[in-house]
């Protein structure tokens, strides 16, 4: 008799404590405080993004350390002049320099290798050479996110220019309402796979025409943001 007593009683202090432990489907939910809540897949997405974002600095830090000092030494040894024009002479030639002098006869250039001077009867046409630079816009409106803590921005960033742009990230910061700064954060875009000099690999390149995601987490610090600015920038690595 004593040990059917224990065994209702086991079954019965079980029961208890089952009733007790929330549904599953609760455990995916954490209360913030606020009418908004997070889900797990959300806080995961937000931690795979700033790990991903911290390894972008590590890499961007690495290239940038990495590249051969010898460049810099030339370039202050060597001044190579802006080159602005591109003159197609009627023999198919193509000369690149920067016209000087011109009179109705002929025109003086700069170039790579000296000033030389073109005859007008030479001349098929002259155009302006467009400087090799990206040209990073926003593609389409920024998808804002308001959390209790934070406010989250999503978009897409474009490559209009004529030269590839590494390391791209934006940068948001918001403000109160007298102009005052609350805080800032920034992030990389997931764009073009590259490889950089020591072997270094990265993400956040964004080839000419290509374009590239993000998505970016600033915390509010418990205050009212009144307004919010944007910014996109890059770095160069040859």
């Amino acid at each position: 008799m004593k040990i059917q007593h224990l065994v209702y009683l086991f079954v019965i202090t079980v029961s208890t404590a089952a009733a007790q432990v929330p549904p599953a489907s609760d455990a995916l939910y954490k209360d913030t405080g606020g009418d908004r809540y997070y889900t797990v897949d959300e806080e995961i997405l937000q931690l795979k993004n700033e790990l991903r974002a911290l390894k972008e600095e590590v890499l961007m830090y690495k290239a940038e350390v990495n590249m051969p000092k010898i460049r810099n030494e030339i370039r202050e040894m060597v001044t190579v002049p802006d080159l602005a024009h591109q003159i197609i002479l009627k023999n198919g030639t193509i000369v690149l320099g920067t016209i000087l002098e011109e009179n109705l006869y002929e025109i003086k250039v700069q170039t790579l290798i000296g000033i030389i001077t073109l005859q007008r009867e030479q001349i098929k046409k002259i155009e302006p050479i467009k400087k090799q630079v990206p040209m990073l816009e926003f593609d389409g409106p920024v998808r804002e996110m308001t959390y209790t803590d934070k406010k989250v921005f999503l978009g897409k960033v474009t490559n209009n220019g004529n030269q590839r742009a590494d390391f791209v990230r934006v940068v948001f910061r918001l403000y109160d309402e007298v102009a005052n700064l609350i805080s800032a954060d920034s992030s990389f875009v997931l764009g073009n796979d590259m490889k950089y000099p020591g072997g270094i690999y990265s993400s956040s390149s964004l080839l000419p025409g290509n374009s590239g995601n993000f998505q970016c987490s600033v915390p509010t610090l418990d205050k009212k943001v009144s307004y919010y600015t944007s910014e996109i920038k890059y770095s160069n690595i040859e």
